[in-house]
């Protein structure tokens, strides 16, 4: 697997696109040989998303645009790299591994065996340390080894992990905050219409006035994807109402 910290300065995504590219047309090949593409792939592939704050595209969008694959067409490969000295040991021991499928089962099968079986004992000092260690400690731990230790220690299942959740909730977030602002926009446009009914002197006007407001009401409902028939009810500040009457 290609160093993706020492050699982070010197990648080029595009050089690294046609490597792919190439990696993955060659998988036509029958047997071994197409599986040694398949993990080449894989190599790029990781080098190439490590280095994928050098492109204003997200990773699926870089995938799709300069591969030409899907995210989990990637993700395989990508299994396959990081799983290469798995995969070759068992070759060379004789173990019958002519396809990215038969590849795929022996990583499944190493992952449950790993499940199953106890740490080394190193590792499992470790890990008694860090259960017994506050917030605090932990964090400086992890500040002590840095953006680049850690991306460097990441294995391809657990960035996976970190960027799916990421993206789970930045789509969150970002439906949350446009769902705010088209209800407030949606109140705007209501309390254009009564006023408009209220004021307006000439009745032309006002059709005119009220019909612009409730249109744009509807248009960003049917936005959000609202059905008119699930509006039960108007949200009313009472606060401010008694405050305006008092002022009154």
């Amino acid at each position: 697997m290609v160093d993706i910290v020492s050699e982070a300065q010197e990648v080029n995504l595009d050089q690294l696109a046609v490597t792919i590219r190439a990696e993955l047309k060659s998988e036509s090949r029958s047997g071994a040989e197409a599986l040694h593409h398949a993990m080449a792939a894989g190599d790029a592939l990781n080098l190439a998303q490590a280095n994928r704050n050098k492109s204003n595209l997200s990773w699926k969008q870089w995938l799709r645009e300069n591969c030409l694959v899907s995210t989990r067409t990637a993700f395989v490969r990508q299994q396959l790299a990081e799983h290469r000295s798995e995969i070759e040991a068992a070759m060379a021991q004789g173990t019958d591994i002519q396809s990215i499928a038969a590849a795929l089962r022996l990583i499944a099968k190493k992952k449950k065996k790993a499940a199953t079986s106890k740490p080394p004992a190193d590792v499992a000092f470790f890990l008694a340390n860090w259960g017994k260690a506050d917030r605090q400690t932990r964090a400086a731990i992890l500040d002590a080894i840095g953006v680049e230790g850690l991306l460097a220690a990441l294995s391809q299942q657990l960035r996976g992990e970190i960027e799916r959740r990421v993206l789970k909730h930045h789509r969150h977030t970002s439906a949350k905050t446009n769902k705010t602002s088209n209800n407030e926009k949606a109140a705007a446009a209501l309390r254009q219409a009564l006023s408009a009914q209220k004021v307006a002197k000439d009745a032309n006007v006002t059709a005119m006035g009220v019909a612009a407001a409730l249109n744009a009401i509807n248009n960003l409902l049917a936005k959000d994807g609202i059905d008119l028939n699930c509006i039960t009810g108007l949200t009313i500040d009472i606060d401010a109402t008694m405050a305006n009457s008092k002022a009154a």
